[in-house]
């Protein structure tokens, strides 16, 4: 595996999620230090968007749902473990997955940008 990618975040993905952008490393301090757009996701088929950015001194989740026509939710996270678990939950959810279980038994993936 290509050293680059062996840094990133590994995250369980949902089928019909695109990575559009990733900078988000397992590194909590290496994040902290950043700035910017860590990690954009999009599903293409439906709009849907998830977006993780760092603020001040918190992790800031954006997801947006464009049937519902709203304004972004908005998530505030003061722990990398706690983003990592909102972004995999959101993805299940807004995939409308009611019938089964949450994925949290499957193997997390290093996915790069694109």
């Amino acid at each position: 595996m290509n050293k680059e990618i062996s840094r990133l975040q590994p995250l369980n993905m949902v089928k019909g999620w695109q990575v559009i952008e990733n900078r988000l490393l397992e590194d909590e301090e290496e994040n902290k230090k950043a700035e910017g757009t860590f990690l954009t996701l999009e599903k293409k088929q439906t709009g849907r968007k998830m977006q993780v950015r760092r603020e001040e001194n918190y992790f800031q989740f954006d997801f947006t749902i464009p049937e519902e026509k709203q304004i972004p939710k908005r998530i505030q996270l003061h722990t990398q473990q706690e983003m990592v678990s909102e972004i995999e939950r959101a993805m299940w959810n807004l995939d409308n997955r009611t019938d089964r279980k949450e994925p949290y038994d499957f193997a997390p993936l290093h996915v790069a940008s694109g």
